[in-house]
């Protein structure tokens, strides 16, 4: 039986398109906004605090079945506790790099 779609899964496609038309700002101005908040949620202690996938979803500007299918294709690494899928702003912040060409170890 197919699942209802949610607010979320059903605006994916508006949700996505505001990064390139967000008040003015360019798209690497908003990539460069993306990492500049990752690094904050490094910086916040000497661990740093594994995101759930709600938080990385969100951090990343795209719905929690988008980050599903990426993690899914390899693009970015979940960290699987028993049940638990958490992201590590470290491996957000490096797929940002690698989707914005400035890829960096």
């Amino acid at each position: 039986m197919p699942r209802p779609r949610s607010d979320a899964t059903a605006n994916d496609k508006s949700h996505a398109g505001r990064l390139d038309q967000d008040s003015g700002t360019t798209l690497r101005e908003q990539l460069e906004q993306v990492v500049s908040l990752l690094k904050t949620l490094v910086n916040r202690s000497h661990t740093a605090r594994l995101l759930d996938r709600q938080e990385a979803a969100e951090v990343l500007g795209i719905s929690v079945r988008k980050l599903d299918a990426l993690e899914e294709a390899g693009q970015i690494q979940a960290i699987r506790i028993g049940r638990c899928v958490r992201y590590h702003p470290k491996v957000l912040e490096r797929f940002v790099r690698r989707q914005s060409g400035g890829a960096r170890p």
